[in-house]
């Protein structure tokens, strides 16, 4: 019921995608934006699998799952020799998630039909990723986080300008449902 809602809702909403490996991923609706605050909705589709992890390029972000929920990988620490340590977070429906510029995550699993509304505020650096398979277990000194900066359109400035609306967005890619 929730999910039907979330989809009418949409329906004329800015959307765009993020997708990894060919795979749908995210899609992402905008909500509002005032100043440097932005609301979006997100549509889980897929998680991060056995990928690097990453932080945020906002001051802070809050994610509340409205339906569904997931699996958050949390980065404890890093080491030279066995890349990071981490502990796992299950994140509820309608469970504040705080997420800072300096937390180290990524989405371990999610449950079909996961929506989340999501908060962010002053966007003010790129996107980062340490990439654990980049880690040099037999000579700490080849060890590195390796920063990148995604080529999504999703995640550039001013991205709803001109998105495809909702309903036409999720029928072109088959994702209506």
């Amino acid at each position: 019921m929730i999910n039907n809602f979330l989809l009418w809702a949409t329906r004329k909403m800015p959307a765009r995608a993020i997708d990894l490996d060919g795979e749908h991923y995210i899609e992402r609706y905008h909500v509002v934006s005032v100043g440097k605050l932005e609301v979006v909705l997100h549509r889980y589709l897929g998680c991060d699998g056995d990928r690097e992890v990453h932080d945020h390029p906002n001051r802070w972000c809050l994610g509340i799952p409205l339906v569904g929920g997931y699996t958050e990988e949390r980065v404890t620490g890093f080491c030279p020799i066995k890349g990071w340590h981490s502990r796992y977070v299950k994140i509820r429906p309608w469970r504040w998630n705080f997420v800072s510029a300096m937390r180290w995550h990524r989405i371990d699993s999610v449950k079909p039909g996961t929506w989340t509304l999501f908060v962010r505020w002053d966007r003010f650096k790129s996107w980062s990723f340490a990439h654990k398979r980049r880690w040099s277990y037999g000579d700490p000194a080849l060890s590195e986080v390796v920063i990148s900066q995604p080529l999504s359109l999703a995640s550039a400035a001013n991205w709803q300008k001109g998105a495809q609306k909702g309903a036409g967005f999720r029928r072109a890619r088959g994702t209506g449902r």
